[in-house]
């Protein structure tokens, strides 16, 4: 069945990596609301991190998040500049 919603997810790419006893994450997201979404997203995908490396019985690496597109909605720009002194 065709879906309504044409529009693709935001997580592009999720990326464990154990390297050395380490397990590293490796995140690229297509688009990022940088004041809404991205510090709840990063803090997200290193719990899981966390969570998958204590499964393992390994140590927590570093993490790395890309966005192709980091934005600021414009309906934010207030907040933004009074909360950041901006």
């Amino acid at each position: 069945p065709k879906r309504k919603d044409t529009s693709s997810p935001c997580v592009l790419l999720f990326y464990p990596q154990l390297v050395d006893g380490k397990l590293h994450m490796f995140v690229v997201m297509k688009t990022n609301d940088l004041y809404n979404a991205w510090p709840e997203n990063a803090y997200a995908f290193t719990a899981l991190q966390k969570y998958m490396a204590r499964e393992l019985g390994v140590e927590t690496g570093t993490y790395t998040h890309f966005s192709v597109s980091m934005h600021i909605y414009k309906d934010m720009f207030e907040e933004v500049k009074r909360k950041f002194n901006l």
